[in-house]
């Protein structure tokens, strides 16, 4: 699983030419694109017929199929938020 946060200044070039060098790596199974600017996690799943795209906003959860585990958006964005001692 790789997980990236995505960037303003970044985010076109993440989501193309990077991801397609990701995609070439035999072992990743999950990839996992979280938003900065809107609660908002892609997941993005290898699976046996190819690459699965899952959105998660802010009352939903997206799965990790290969884990198995879950992000619960709201809670993922919620805890961001939280100041940290």
């Amino acid at each position: 699983m790789l997980v990236e946060v995505l960037s303003p200044s970044t985010e076109e070039y993440d989501r193309g030419e990077k991801l397609e060098h990701y995609r070439q790596l035999a072992s990743l199974r999950h990839h996992v694109l979280v938003a900065v600017d809107a609660p908002r996690v892609e997941v993005r799943t290898r699976g046996d017929a190819g690459w699965t795209i899952a959105v998660g906003t802010d009352a939903e959860t997206v799965e990790l199929s290969a884990l198995p585990a879950r992000i619960d958006v709201h809670a993922l964005y919620q805890a961001a938020a939280e100041p940290t001692a």
